[in-house]
């Protein structure tokens, strides 16, 4: 059978239906082709047909041409697939440059949120930040600052008598607690002493509230002068004080003190800028470990002990003393 070489073809999503050559050493004869769909075709042996019939014309070497549209077509798409690799290229480093000026310091923000929320105040890194994220971050941290400021004296309020400064009654149970859990560790003594003011009730009648609060004020500034930094005092309320003393090493210590609580507080103090006025003060003592080991059992036995320095006239301290 004469072998024979396709010189033509249409465009690829075209019908094949064209006249061909058909070049043998046998004959050359111009043929008209079936229509045959190009995209059955492959490069090969190819049967051609006489068209309208079924009878073989011969079997030829089917060589698919290169298309110079085509190849202007694919350069094209060449082109448009470089120019969306590029776009997507821009697009990631836009991307990565906007995370780097816009999300980190929206995290760092985040961050410093976070770091209030447990108590902590961050100073936000504003390096590299757009102004409106700028101007964002200066606010937060005017908020965080003015709240921390708020927590604070509303802590202060909670634990510290807003008269006289003392500490108040559950701040001083807290505080001499963790001397007490010290003392045991040590074995060092730690002292509780309860202190109520003789005569105050009569200043406070006479001279009104304002003299009673002036009262009190200077009793604590002076408690403040003899007592150590490591030493507490704190106010139950009314005229009614506590002192934890640590560390103690015996009773005398415990009785110099409060020989000398009794003597300072009875020295006459001004009031209103010309009133001389004095008060007393009745001291109970409970001391770890000989009169209890919690706190709950040092305070109701110092308490005992006030009541009987109260009952013996005042002015006076009595240790606790066992029924």
């Amino acid at each position: 059978m004469p072998i024979g070489y396709l010189i033509g073809i249409t465009p690829i999503n075209d019908f094949l239906d064209r006249n061909i050559h058909i070049n043998t050493d046998v004959f050359h004869k111009e043929v008209r082709l079936k229509l045959l769909p190009v995209d059955a075709l492959e490069n090969g042996m190819v049967p051609i047909y006489w068209e309208d019939d079924t009878i073989l014309a011969a079997n030829i070497h089917l060589t698919m041409p290169i298309d110079s549209n085509k190849i202007a077509s694919i350069n094209n798409v060449i082109l448009i697939s470089l120019g969306f690799l590029i776009n997507i290229a821009i697009g990631y480093i836009l991307a990565r440059f906007l995370a780097w000026r816009i999300s980190r310091p929206i995290v760092n923000l985040s961050e410093a949120a976070l770091a209030f929320a447990k108590g902590n105040i961050n100073v936000v890194d504003k390096r590299g930040m757009v102004d409106e994220i700028k101007t964002l971050a200066n606010t937060l941290e005017a908020t965080f600052i003015e709240r921390a400021r708020i927590q604070g004296e509303l802590q202060h309020l909670v634990n510290f008598d807003h008269l006289t400064g003392a500490l108040t009654r559950s701040h001083f149970h807290t505080s001499f607690d963790a001397l007490l859990q010290l003392a045991k560790r040590s074995g060092d003594g730690i002292a509780i002493l309860y202190l109520d003011l003789d005569r105050f009730k009569a200043i406070n009648d006479t001279y009104g509230h304002d003299a009673g609060d002036q009262v009190l004020q200077s009793v604590v500034e002076r408690m403040r002068v003899r007592l150590r930094g490591s030493d507490l005092v704190g106010r139950r309320g009314g005229d009614e004080f506590n002192v934890g003393l640590y560390p103690v090493r015996n009773r005398l210590e415990v009785e110099t003190v409060c020989n000398e609580l009794i003597a300072l507080l009875s020295q006459p103090m001004m009031i209103n800028g010309n009133v001389i006025v004095s008060v007393g003060v009745s001291i109970g003592i409970a001391m770890y470990p000989d009169h209890g080991d919690t706190i709950e059992l040092l305070e109701i036995n110092a308490d005992n002990a006030l009541y009987r320095a109260k009952s013996k006239g005042g002015n006076h301290f009595e240790w606790f003393a066992s029924p």
